[in-house]
């Protein structure tokens, strides 16, 4: 969509997204609010009727803490999918170093398909 308004949008978001980002500093107390604001939302979502699932996007950064905020969710009842540990995915699937490209989102997904696949798979056994 953003090609068809803006022509050659891969060209300008390499000099928009810093390659090299650094996530803000995590102290035991983010991770604990992350946490409680996943669980506001899985209950948010029952409400409706629909099961919450936090997803994790694949990133460069091997310091990057949603590996532990995703465990600490998962503890607390919260499903979690993170098909690509933190600096798994290789630099050359991403456009930008944060933004995934063609060939990066197509191994997301087909990593993401077999995740979702386990999740249901499992909810439906229980």
């Amino acid at each position: 969509l953003l090609e068809k308004w803006l022509p050659r949008a891969d060209l300008l978001a390499a000099h928009l997204t810093p390659i090299d980002y650094q996530p803000p500093i995590v102290t035991p107390r983010t991770v604990e609010t992350a946490v409680t604001r996943l669980q506001a939302l899985q209950r948010e979502a029952q409400g409706y009727g629909v099961q919450f699932v936090y997803l994790i996007p694949p990133t460069l950064n091997t310091a990057d803490a949603t590996a532990r905020i995703a465990g600490k969710a998962r503890a607390a009842g919260v499903p979690v999918l993170l098909p690509y540990q933190p600096g798994e995915m290789a630099a050359a699937n991403f456009a930008d170093g944060l933004h995934l490209n063609h060939g990066g989102a197509n191994e997301f997904t087909s990593r993401l398909g077999v995740a979702l696949r386990q999740l249901l798979d499992g909810a439906a056994a229980h």
